[in-house]
């Protein structure tokens, strides 16, 4: 969710502010390459499931014939040794490498709740109740699927899929949970069968089964399989927390063939006929798409074999001896990943950690001629990470240099009694965004920052102001916030971006986020939690992709705007809720992105305005417009930033860049660089906010995963 595309964008952009000095196009140096450290997969001394596995299936919703058709064969290629390689059965065998030996899986009970029995929105304890309605049985598995129309709290947001364990009259029992994101997420959970949400939007592969959300089924029904059988009651084989573990399949998601690296699945097989991409044959014909699982025998980490049957990113893994770690949470898997370009050669070469777990990535630079074999053809975008080069404009630079200046709207208050609904995503699509633009909704909310900004005008952090008492219970919600980050610290890992504590930190604000909420919510606006937690869970990073960007912060605006239209937070509050809340929020992210590295939500680097916030530039450049002393080429004053950037937060934004990025300002913030010409604050202002709607309310790959709902309405 980075800012700005390409360099000639941003030089046209600069007219919204005034005549300037070309920009100075550098291309940004490489970042060191990160040394490569053993993944450790600790056996924690507890019980498998081993042998004869039986799972029962409870398909919860409508599943067409034809669509579990699909699954259940898959379920039965886990052990058929007639179908050719390579297998399903030879990606299985995988898990007889852990203790306890060869697994078979054997399809037994299957329950059909076509009815919604339990309706259509259900939380994690609803999933164990359906599990166990599969009845109790030792070394067995009780898999739930939910249809497409069915809402799981946190799916989509934080997890495609889980598993864990629930207790019966006669004992343990374990369970997977997976869900169909056709019509909610396939870009997070059907990726690379769907565009992801984040990065550039390169062509997906052709589902082999034909069905987009079943296929992404599979991918996340291997994962959490192949997760239950190793670590069934969280004291198994894992990496990390016991609440956030990285297992057999989730150590590092993503590779599904050779040459494979975040972003990009890998070299594939390809059917002639359909042009659906696989990588193993089941039975009855049928072809699947699947994960790269560890082999703790041969010690590279493996996919399905290519027809080279090279295994992929050769590495050691190390399995340490049993030690006593036992704790009872859900597991949560997430097949999502942000495009990159890959290796433009068919042997991709040992390289830096994954982002995520630690596992090898390739980031190699770009060649001069491409060695792509007829397997599975390259994609046609480029790497978020590739060096900055001038690249064709793909926005239309003038229409934004033309469009007014977004202007303040009073926000509409809510009449009660009203009927508070789960909101959705809606936007999939160009159409979509150009219909929310021109909607009544995106110019209200809009012109709810454009008031916010206007409040702050002239104004330093620590004016006094109207602070309310609901305001204040927002603050210390956030300060409570701040504190669990002390009480969570972060794992040694080998990845040099994101910790995966921060999933620990962020499980938590999911499972509270409900009495977060009643905090300050008044009592007649309770049942409006069910509306507004789902933009507040979604203001504070991605736990999956232990990430965070400008949708991100959009969420959090957008959360605010739900206040307002219930009238929580009215125009008097305005001043304090950027002053005191928003500064509060913006701390606890610096803090979140510094203690646990989060990764940029799709920054393009050196030629973003930054790699994670957008708002902070809009609110300071407000405060400083009309100020005495302080013009926009203050910024490279030093002693005024070290002065005055507690007080003004464009300031304070420049001051952190400039610590955490090294070399000259001009050469790793151009664009910023370039703003510090303009004559005076209001210029800057007028173009930020031109720039926020052009660069973050338009564009797909972060509007795509906003949320509608009766206070956000899809128009």
């Amino acid at each position: 969710m980075a800012s700005i595309s390409h360099l000639i964008v941003f030089t046209s952009l600069l007219a919204l502010f005034s005549s300037l000095v070309p920009a100075i196009a550098t291309a940004r140096k490489l970042a060191a390459l990160v040394q490569e450290q053993p993944l450790v997969l600790k056996y924690h001394n507890g019980p498998l499931l081993e042998g004869n596995i039986t799972v029962n299936i409870v398909w919860y919703g409508k599943f067409s014939p034809a669509q579990r058709s699909i699954i259940v064969d898959f379920l039965h290629s886990l052990n058929s040794m007639k179908t050719p390689a390579p297998s399903v059965s030879t990606w299985w065998q995988t898990t007889g490498s852990y203790r306890g030996g060869p697994r078979t899986v054997v399809v037994d009970k299957q329950v059909l709740e076509e009815k919604y029995s339990l309706g259509k929105l259900l939380k994690t304890p609803q999933i164990v109740t359906l599990a166990s309605e599969a009845g109790p049985g030792k070394n067995s598995i009780n898999l739930v699927l939910t249809s497409a129309d069915v809402a799981i709290g946190g799916f989509c947001m934080s997890k495609c899929g889980t598993h864990g364990s629930g207790q019966d009259k006669v004992g343990k029992f374990a369970y997977a949970w997976v869900g169909n994101s056709a019509t909610q997420c396939p870009g997070q959970c059907a990726w690379p069968f769907h565009q992801p949400i984040y990065g550039p939007q390169g062509p997906p592969l052709v589902a082999p089964n034909g069905d987009v959300g079943i296929d992404g089924m599979i991918l996340n029904l291997a994962t959490v399989l192949a997760g239950t059988v190793t670590n069934p009651f969280d004291n198994g084989y894992f990496q990390g927390p016991a609440n956030a573990p990285l297992e057999a399949v989730s150590a590092c998601t993503g590779i599904f063939g050779k040459g494979a690296y975040p972003g990009y699945p890998g070299e594939v097989l390809v059917d002639k006929t359909t042009g659906a991409s696989y990588n193993a044959f089941g039975i009855n014909g049928r072809k699947y798409l699947l994960p790269a699982m560890w082999d703790p025998t041969t010690n590279p980490r493996t996919a399905v074999h290519t027809p080279s049957s090279t295994p992929l990113h050769q590495r050691t893994t190390k399995m340490e001896e049993p030690q006593e770690h036992n704790h009872n949470h859900n597991h949560n898997h997430n097949h999502n990943h942000k495009h990159q370009d890959p290796p433009k050669s068919s042997t991709a070469p040992l390289s830096p950690t994954c982002v995520k777990c630690g596992g090898p990535c390739s980031f190699p630079p770009p060649p001069t001629q491409s060695q792509w074999s007829e397997i599975s053809p390259p994609p046609v975008y480029r790497p978020i990470r590739s060096p900055a080069i001038n690249l064709p404009p793909n926005t239309n630079s003038q229409a934004i240099i033309l469009a007014p200046v977004p202007q303040s709207q009073k926000v509409p208050t809510i009449s009660l009694p009203h009927t508070f609904q789960s909101p959705s995503k809606k936007i999939q699509s160009p159409d979509d965004i150009r219909k929310f633009i021109n909607s009544n909704s995106s110019k209200n909310f809009l012109g709810f920052v454009v008031a916010l900004s206007e409040s702050i005008r002239a104004h330093k952090i620590s004016d006094s102001c109207h602070e309310s008492t609901t305001l204040k219970k927002i603050v210390s919600v956030i300060e409570g916030l701040v504190h669990w980050i002390e009480e969570i610290p972060p794992v040694q890992q080998s990845s040099r971006y994101g910790n995966i504590s921060y999933r620990t930190w962020h499980n938590r604000l999911v499972e509270n986020s409900e009495n977060l909420m009643l905090q300050f919510l008044p009592d007649n606006l309770k049942s409006s939690m069910v509306e507004v937690v789902p933009y507040f869970t979604d203001s504070f990073g991605n736990s999956s992709r232990i990430d965070y960007g400008t949708g991100h912060e959009t969420n959090f605006a957008a959360w605010l705007y739900c206040l307002a239209r219930m009238g929580i937070i009215e125009e008097v509050d305005y001043q304090a809720v950027v002053s005191r809340v928003f500064v509060k929020y913006i701390e606890l992210m610096r803090k979140l992105q510094s203690v646990y590295n989060l990764e940029p939500a799709g920054s393009h680097g050196v030629w973003g305005l930054d790699d994670y916030h957008f708002l902070p530039f809009i609110f300071g450049s407000s405060q400083l417009i009309d100020h005495k002393y302080m013009k926009p080429k203050s910024i490279h004053n030093e002693d005024i930033l070290e002065n005055f950037s507690n007080e003004y937060m464009y300031l304070s934004c420049i001051l952190l860049i400039k610590k955490v990025k090294k070399g000259l300002f001009a050469e790793h913030s151009p664009l910023l660089d370039d703003i510090s010409g303009v004559p005076n604050w209001n210029k800057v202002n007028s173009g930020l906010l031109k720039m926020y709607r052009a660069e973050v309310l338009e564009k797909v790959p972060i509007m795509q995963h906003f949320l509608f709902g009766s206070l956000i309405q899809w128009e």
